[in-house]
């Protein structure tokens, strides 16, 4: 957080963006602006995607042509949380695992379901809220992939 600050204190921006794709950064620096009364404004940009869907990282050029093709997975498990957001987040979690299970390639090191606000995790038990966030992190060949999307009961 010190070269974040340090970075606004000698560039004096009006305005600074984040993109979503690293929601837990963007949440800690919006944080941190409220609480230390920073006058930069935060402005949340959403996450770019490839036209597969996969969320665009310098990362991704590190995977193989295999692993590349393996990775949009990623977001299809987000997309099928999403659709089963009008339920309890125990079930969005299940539509989630089904589709990485198509893709054994896949190691997955978290898929879950958190508040907007504190980022603690969702129960299994609890109806999504509006606004709720879908994360998942995973490995594929040599890279650590993560992505996440806002969720949206109908």
């Amino acid at each position: 957080m010190n070269v974040v600050e340090r970075l606004f204190h000698y560039t004096r921006p009006d305005q600074v963006f984040f993109g979503e794709k690293d929601r837990q950064q963007l949440a800690i620096i919006a944080h941190v602006a409220r609480e230390h009364l920073w006058p930069e404004r935060i402005v949340p940009c959403p996450t770019l995607r490839e036209p597969d869907g996969l969320a665009m990282s310098s990362r991704n050029q590190r995977l193989g042509p295999q692993d590349r093709e393996q990775a949009p997975v990623l977001f299809k498990a987000l997309q099928a949380m999403a659709e089963s957001s009008a339920h309890t987040v125990g079930r969005a979690l299940e539509a989630g695992h089904q589709v990485l299970q198509a893709a054994p390639a896949v190691r997955l090191d978290h898929l879950g379901i958190a508040d907007p606000r504190t980022f603690r995790p969702m129960r299994a038990q609890d109806k999504i809220m509006e606004g709720a966030i879908a994360l998942i992190a995973a490995q594929i060949g040599p890279v650590r992939l993560i992505d996440n999307i806002t969720l949206r009961p109908r």
